[in-house]
């Protein structure tokens, strides 16, 4: 269905192209269209909406498209809202589609509806329309219902024995939505149905799916997308499909053609394409003149049964053949090959949250290797370790490559890949400038780590408001020399003073710069210091070096890092391990599927969380105002 669509919309466009040349034709400028989708851009239902959209907008309108995320940051939805409706004021568009129901309650709701003669189409919507007051005088559109009857009806004729079912959805506006759709519905599918569950964590649904091994025949599966793992971070539908289907050892019947490719059995698939489509042809009515109120109000028409075959095969399941008449018979999507090289040693906290994101990209859908350098601890064994890598890339012939931080790009990636293989690259977690190792390159691409040291000064000012100057400490590395070399050039923006860049190599001399540096500074901001010698010349972890130099110091420590905070540090607007890892995976998946590298822009991170260590708080004697702490994670120091 989907490469159908795609072909359409190629020989349109080319037709439209071919018009141009033509003599004597003139086509009306394109129409101006904003697409507000409620999830991500890698989600493969807002995809699906956005293939519909294409084929039948793309050859007659400029598109922009607003992505609120909301799967994965509910809470941020508010403002992604205030950032879709700043796009709206700035594009001016011709018309609006809105997708699925989180941009309907906090976007087209409080900022369009009613409000503007801008035509409103939405699509995807599961709630009763009324929830929002539609239709409205510029918004009709198309509801998306669930082929759940149907999905159950096609599950039974390949296993007869499925008689009690149950039902999962991530809590969500959502899936609140599809469990009034089940409690309208259930009394009349074919089977009969155990509760419908909600899980907001992922240990719930691990616990809920070993409860219903033993009580139901089979599990509806709507989705999970965004659900938090046992560390709070969102997970997609392909990292937790296999998950489950392990635990419950059932069939797994869904209702998207994306979750039947990741390998639940069998579903009746609503289109995603269709909503697409649908909505388009109905803005294309307003936009050319059809008033919104001869434009109705529509549903979701088309349903297409779809078996996994690798699924039905390890579950034994043999249909009779009449049963497959019009099926589409898919296979699991086949695994990538992942190579993974970390600069650092496999219990290090940084590369242990860089992993984290990795795993919930890629986890689902990649066999993923992983291979430490060690160079934390063993900086001068770096070359070796980056020979042993080189080796075992040539072994496992990996699909993609991921290098996290600076030293596995200058010993591995820069003498060995870069240019000089085909594979995709991507990096993360770089510090230093990208030029540095002559990046971007046609094979390599990736995610910058920045430090959010601004922020973080300004923070801890909100706290202490006499803070007036600062130092700044990092082990002499090449990260630690990346991380003060960023401090130096955005000093001038600071609004705290620096008096001094600082790179020890042991732990005494640390401890020795921080008392050098007690009558000088008001606050001292640490980056990296795993690694440094102590007296008996061995490399010393974190835990062990921040308290002696908060102790020395005797004034608040600041930093970047999450991990650092449960040793002594004051606060931090910290980075994120998950954030760069996850959006490592996100490009490599969109490279190995055929993106070119070329095509991949390097980018940073954005994400920044606030956080404040009490116990440090306490010693030191701060208050803070109540609202200083307002969005602030506390910590409280390691014992």
């Amino acid at each position: 269905m989907t490469h159908m669509k795609l072909n359409f919309s190629f020989l349109s466009r080319l037709l439209l192209g071919l018009l141009f040349l033509l003599p004597g034709v003139c086509l009306a400028a394109p129409y101006k269209v904003l697409v507000v989708m409620s999830y991500d851009e890698e989600y493969g239902w807002e995809q699906e909406i956005r293939e519909g959209i294409e084929a039948t907008l793309g050859v007659v309108s400029e598109i922009k498209y607003v992505y609120m995320d909301t799967k994965n940051h509910l809470d941020l939805g508010p403002e992604k809202a205030k950032e879709a409706y700043k796009a709206y004021t700035e594009f001016q568009p011709d018309g609006v589609i809105a997708a699925d129901d989180n941009a309907q309650s906090m976007f087209v709701v409080p900022y369009l509806k009613d409000k503007v003669v801008t035509p409103v189409i939405f699509c995807g919507v599961n709630a009763d329309i009324s929830l929002y007051g539609y239709p409205a005088s510029n918004v009709s559109g198309v509801t998306e219902r669930l082929h759940i009857g149907e999905s159950l009806a096609f599950a039974q004729q390949l296993i007869p024995t499925i008689k009690k079912v149950a039902y999962m959805q991530k809590e969500s506006p959502a899936g609140q939505a599809s469990l009034q759709q089940f409690l309208k519905e259930s009394a009349n599918y074919p089977v009969e149905s155990a509760r419908f569950h909600l899980p907001k964590t992922l240990m719930e649904a691990k616990e809920i799916m070993a409860q219903l091994r033993n009580t139901v025949d089979a599990l509806f599966f709507e989705t999970l997308e965004g659900i938090p793992d046992e560390k709070g971070f969102p997970l997609n539908d392909r990292t937790v499909i296999p998950i489950l289907a392990k635990i419950f050892g059932k069939p797994i019947i869904s209702n998207n053609l994306y979750h039947v490719e990741d390998g639940t059995l069998c579903a009746v698939i609503k289109s995603g394409q269709e909503q697409g489509e649908e909505a388009s042809n109905k803005l294309l009515q307003a936009m050319r003149g059809t008033p919104m109120s001869d434009i109705p109000v529509t549903g979701t028409k088309k349903g297409q049964p779809v078996l996994n075959v690798t699924v039905m095969e390890e579950l034994g399941v043999k249909p009779k053949p009449f049963v497959l008449k019009g099926v589409k018979l898919i296979r699991t999507t086949p695994k990538f090959k992942v190579l993974v090289i970390m600069s650092y040693e496999e219990d290090f906290p940084w590369d242990l949250e860089v992993k984290e994101g990795i795993e919930a990209g890629l986890g689902g859908s990649s066999d993923i290797t992983y291979f430490y350098m060690n160079t934390k601890t063993d900086l001068a064994g770096g070359q070796d370790k980056a020979q042993e890598a080189y080796q075992l890339y040539l072994q496992y012939q990996p699909d993609g490559v991921i290098a996290s931080d600076d030293n596995a790009q200058s010993m591995f990636v820069v003498p060995y890949l870069k240019e000089k293989v085909n594979t995709p690259v991507i990096f993360c977690g770089v510090n230093a400038e990208p030029e540095k190792y002559g990046y971007p390159a046609k094979n390599v691409s990736g995610i910058l780590e920045r430090g959010h040291i601004k922020e973080s000064i300004a923070m801890l000012q909100e706290l202490l408001p006499a803070v007036k100057t600062i130092g700044f400490m990092a082990k002499e590395s090449p990260t630690g020399r990346a991380v003060l070399e960023q401090a130096q050039k955005e000093a001038e923006n600071y609004s705290a003073h620096p008096v001094a860049y600082l790179y020890p190599k042991t732990v005494q001399e640390a401890v020795d710069m921080a008392a050098g540096l007690r009558e000088k500074a008001d606050v001292l901001f640490v980056a990296t210091m795993e690694g440094l010698t102590g007296a008996d010349g061995t490399p010393r972890p974190e835990k062990e070096i921040i308290p002696l130099v908060a102790k020395t110091f005797g004034k608040p420590l600041i930093s970047d890092n999450i991990y650092d905070m449960k040793y002594g540090m004051f606060s931090a607007i910290a980075v994120s391990g998950q954030e760069q890892g996850l959006k490592a995976a996100k490009y490599l998946k969109k490279a190995i599927q055929g993106t070119p590298v070329t095509s991949l822009p390097v980018t940073r991170n954005d994400q920044g969380r606030r956080m404040i260590n009490v116990s440090v708080m306490k010693e030191l004697g701060i208050q803070p105002k109540p609202s200083a702490l307002i969005g602030v994670e506390l910590f409280k120091t390691e014992e």
